[in-house]
């Protein structure tokens, strides 16, 4: 730490001293060769471009030193933030299950930590408790936290103050024209339909009720030719893997379904 700030302090004085040396060589180079000038006009032109010179390398050298000292503040804050005490053994040990084995290709293949890949599970819930109880201390000490911590919520102010009635791309399907819209404060928007420009919108999906903890989403609908059935796939906390379920005019869901569909895009062809 100390070495780090020594090296700190010698490079921002390396920098003003060159800094100095060119104004010094700058000034000698003028005025040795001042009696060289053909007229006035060269001269003064000449005055100019030197102010204009040492203006450039005074801003230049003003900031350099800045961020010398932007450097220097944030490189030892970053190493207080981490002067805590590590102590790898006290870190939660997870169990190792030995009985998950798999044949892949004739070759068996253990896994021991399986069953972390389910987050509902006891076990898991009380491993992750473990590692943050162990985290928490080293986290909180950290000098950047508060600077995160404002702007995110700077960010969430800003999201609010643009919180506002939003509408999609109308198209018609059968008798209906389709649409999404939201009235700002909701985390998706919701498909709308009316049968003329000028009638009260009716809700015909709202993708914020499929799920109480808002991890399902929908991306993506399609409608039949004549508009009598609608397809849109749901998504499940991100995942690429979708699945496309199917609602008739009336609004009615269809029992059919299709799962663990990847990318791509939904066209129907049936009338």
């Amino acid at each position: 730490m100390i070495y780090l700030i020594i090296f700190i302090i010698l490079f921002i004085f390396k920098n003003n001293v060159e800094t100095n040396e060119e104004y010094k060589n700058l000034n000698q180079n003028f005025w040795r060769n001042k009696n060289s000038f053909k007229n006035l006009g060269e001269y003064v032109s000449t005055i100019e471009d030197l102010q204009q010179e040492k203006l450039k390398k005074q801003k230049d050298g003003f900031n350099k030193n800045y961020n010398n000292k932007r450097i220097f503040e944030y490189t030892n804050a970053y190493c207080e933030s981490f002067n805590v005490d590590i102590h790898p053994d006290e870190y939660p040990q997870p169990k190792r299950n030995e009985s998950i084995i798999e044949n892949i290709c004739g070759v068996k293949i253990s896994d021991p930590y399986r069953w972390m890949e389910n987050p509902n599970l006891e076990e898991t819930k009380q491993f992750v408790y473990a590692l943050n109880n162990q985290s928490r201390p080293f986290l909180d000490k950290s000098f950047f936290r508060d600077k995160f911590r404002k702007k995110f919520t700077h960010y969430d102010r800003m999201l609010q103050l643009f919180d506002q009635k939003s509408y999609g791309c109308i198209s018609k399907h059968g008798d209906y024209y389709y649409y999404a819209y939201s009235e700002g404060n909701q985390k998706q928007s919701s498909i709308y339909r009316q049968k003329t420009l000028s009638d009260t919108k009716q809700l015909f999906l709202d993708p914020n009720k499929l799920s109480s903890d808002g991890t399902l989403a929908i991306s993506q609908t399609a409608f039949s030719r004549d508009g009598s059935v609608m397809a849109y796939t749901v998504s499940e906390k991100g995942s690429d893997l979708t699945t496309i379920y199917f609602k008739d005019v009336n609004g009615q869901d269809l029992p059919d379904k299709i799962l663990k569909v990847k990318q791509g895009s939904i066209i129907m062809d049936a009338q």
